[in-house]
């Protein structure tokens, strides 16, 4: 079998692309005479740093795949070996697991790398990794030390910059009617009698655009909360906060005020009420999660979700009347009692399959362990090469042994069985039936069509329906 993994950073147009590297690695494969490569069998990660092993999905499900016996002598291309890794210890990892299942690597640019001799293959990509990785760090020192002396001189670190200014190298450039907008909005919250929603109509009254739209309430809190406009840059995590030397629009002393202000009114909406739902709840649209808010006339209290973003038609959803609901949905799901067996059955499942699964990784790592105890005694490999190929092991380990297992057993379901009488009549305190939900999935219109619980991948108003 034949496969392929592919890699950029970035998207930019001095690095070589996905495209380019997959028409390299197929003329590589046809001039060496190899099998068909077939799409299914290239794996790809778009615009994502070789730093970030884990959320590499591409090479997390290349690296399933290899490990799998069905892979057992297979070829692996790639454009270059650092588009694997430029980590020794993940380079080791990816190459131990080569080395089990005796999968030859190919790369397309190393040539002088390709070598039918795996040991020796094998050291000389450790070498080249090393070599990469030293590039890596000293790329890594050189940036540093750039942003360390854009800050000393008060420059932008980020292209990204808030409202009311353009991006330069030097020093943000001010635009004087966003500006000015700006400062119209800070001197309005001042008064006290101005919050965001009553902002935002003033704004949309004197046909006020916030990049190419219509303001909207999160726009006047990032606007309030952002220190750039008295003259303070963020940072990040080069150095944290600096003085940067663009124009302001308001003082310090200003935005200290804001913030208080800012701070008397969220303690006044303070709300004791619980929202059930909250991370539970995904907007259809753009998918990011439904927010809790809360808006108080005449001290009645209204509870809603809603979604943040502006582009969305339908943004938000009574509270109370889809607590309400899925709290429905999920009584009704628990008093069907051969639902609550099947259940059982499945988690018990669910449970062997980890532990056969369990089992099988750590005997393979024991075995790896041997093999490299007695290449280390035979003298082939250094004590450097063995210790940092112990310490990847022992990463891959710990992960094995972090990884979260089915909690829910037979005990806990047949005491749902027992309390059957107390669900129907619905006494049972509400985080129980709440705590049992992992998501809730709705249409366009806001209206559920999937309730999903914890550990269990059904959705439950899928089932016959039981009248209470």
């Amino acid at each position: 079998m034949i496969l392929a993994y592919l890699r950029t950073s970035v998207q930019k147009k001095n690095k070589i692309s996905i495209e380019m590297q997959q028409a390299a690695i197929k003329e590589k494969a046809a001039e060496l005479n190899l099998p068909k490569l077939h799409e299914n069998h290239i794996f790809e990660d778009r615009g994502v740093s070789g730093a970030k092993f884990k959320e590499r999905k591409g090479l997390q499900e290349l690296l399933q795949v290899l490990g799998e016996p069905t892979s057992f002598g297979s070829t692996l291309l790639v454009y270059r070996f650092d588009r694997l890794s430029r980590d020794i210890n993940v380079m080791l990892e990816i190459l131990g697991v080569l080395e089990r299942n005796e999968i030859k690597l190919i790369s397309v640019m190393e040539s002088y790398l390709n070598s039918d001799n795996t040991p020796m293959q094998k050291m000389l990509v450790q070498v080249h990794a090393l070599v990469a990785q030293f590039e890596r760090d000293m790329i890594i020192e050189n940036v540093n030390l750039g942003l360390a002396q854009k800050r000393r001189e008060g420059k932008p670190l980020s292209p990204k910059v808030p409202f009311g200014y353009r991006f330069s190298p030097d020093k943000l450039l001010p635009v004087d009617s966003e500006l000015k907008i700006v400062r119209y909005i800070y001197d309005l919250y001042l008064t006290g009698e101005f919050g965001y929603e009553k902002i935002v109509n003033q704004l949309n009254k004197r046909n006020f655009i916030f990049n190419d739209r219509p303001f909207v309430e999160t726009d006047i809190h990032r606007i309030l909360s952002n220190k750039t406009y008295y003259g303070v840059f963020k940072g990040g995590d080069v150095g944290g906060e600096y003085k940067g030397s663009h124009v302001t629009v308001v003082s310090e002393a200003e935005y200290d005020t804001v913030q208080k202000i800012r701070k008397r009114k969220q303690l006044a909406k303070v709300s004791t009420r619980k929202n059930w739902l909250r991370q539970k709840l995904t907007c259809p649209c753009c998918h990011q999660k439904l927010t809790p808010k809360m808006k108080r006339n005449n001290k009645t209290e209204y509870h809603y979700y809603y979604c943040a973003n502006p582009q969305c038609k339908e943004r938000v959803v009574n509270a109370d009347a889809v607590e309400k609901e899925v709290k429905k949905a999920v009584v009704q799901f628990l008093l069907q009692s051969p639902v609550l067996e099947q259940t059982v059955s499945e988690i018990e499942s669910r449970q062997c399959e980890e532990f056969a699964e369990s089992r099988r990784e750590k005997l393979q790592q024991e075995r790896t362990k041997e093999r490299l105890l007695l290449q280390f005694e035979e003298g082939r490999i250094s004590p450097e090469q063995f210790s940092q190929a112990f310490s990847a092991l022992s990463q891959v380990s710990n992960a094995t042994n972090r990884r979260p297992k089915v909690t829910v057993g037979r005990k806990d379901l047949e005491a749902l069985l027992k309390q059957k009488n107390q669900i129907k009549k619905q006494t049972l305190p509400e985080e129980f039936y709440f705590d049992l939900v992992e998501r809730v999935n709705m249409d366009e219109k806001y209206r559920i069509k999937g309730i999903y619980l914890k550990n269990l991948n059904l959705n439950i108003i899928e089932q016959e329906e039981i009248k209470l």
